[in-house]
């Protein structure tokens, strides 16, 4: 597969296959976690690759903040995460996200949504940007300890809906 559909594969369905092979063709942990340094990212950690569990036994963790993850989305916007055309194209990955559950779930049609979701048990994340008629927004929620799988996906969207009609423009119906 190419870069372009492994890229797709990683951030529009989450594709944990994908994205370890795109670490590898990075250059490994290290280099992932020196760009995410480099672009101000510095509580995040990629301690392994992706297995879709929670780390075991002496297992590095994967870490990072909802910080962290709007630093990174900053850098996008502003085109420092890379040059102008692959900006570009990871804009584009973005907005084709497939899980459209949490910050997107109660967005109106005047708000376009582009962002990552990630979830591990007990642990679910959404980090994107809201194209709102009064501006983009960049929003990143991270919930811990959940009771269920799909307990903050609800709290979530509220929580990007608030952001929209504070801040984007949009009136509260």
């Amino acid at each position: 597969p190419t870069i372009h559909a492994l890229a797709h594969l990683m951030i529009a369905i989450s594709d944990n296959t994908a994205s370890n092979m795109l670490i590898d063709a990075a250059g490994g942990l290290g280099a992932v976690n020196a760009v995410c340094r480099d672009l101000g990212a510095t509580r995040t950690v990629l301690g392994r690759k992706f297995l879709g569990r929670a780390a075991r036994g002496g297992e590095a963790e994967t870490l990072t903040t909802a910080a962290d993850l709007t630093t990174l989305l900053r850098a996008l916007r502003d085109g420092r995460a890379a040059g102008e055309a692959s900006c570009a194209r990871m804009l584009a990955l973005l907005r084709a996200q497939a899980h459209r559950e949490r910050l997107a779930r109660c967005l109106p049609p005047a708000v376009a949504y582009a962002g990552k979701t990630g979830s591990l048990t007990g642990t679910a994340l959404d980090a994107g940007f809201l194209f709102a008629p009064g501006g983009t927004l960049i929003l990143a929620a991270i919930a811990t300890d959940l009771p269920a799988d799909y307990a903050a996906d609800e709290p979530i969207g509220r929580l990007a809906l608030a952001a929209a009609e504070t801040w984007g423009g949009i009136v509260a119906g």
